[in-house]
């Protein structure tokens, strides 16, 4: 649901929902789940024009993915580390 309202321009309701989805993602016990909130929240952050917490979020998700071997997020974290 946040990566629909980040599609439809809503970042409020996009953060929100991020927050959210990462504040129980932990309880999982899967950090997988993490993985879409911190892209989302990296990404909110670059189009409020927050570089400094774009930049932040991006790096904790390439080191998440790092983490789990997630190498094709880890590239694509990378490219829109570049836009900020």
């Amino acid at each position: 649901m946040a990566r629909v309202a980040l599609r439809q321009d809503d970042l409020p309701g996009a953060e929100r929902l991020a927050r959210e989805a990462l504040a129980v993602a932990p309880h999982s016990g899967d950090r997988r789940l993490e993985e879409r909130p911190r892209h989302v929240l990296a990404a909110v952050a670059r189009m409020s024009g927050d570089y400094r917490q774009a930049r932040e979020q991006y790096l904790a998700s390439i080191e998440l993915n790092v983490a789990l071997g997630q190498t094709e997020f880890v590239h694509s974290e990378y490219h829109n580390l570049a836009f900020t």
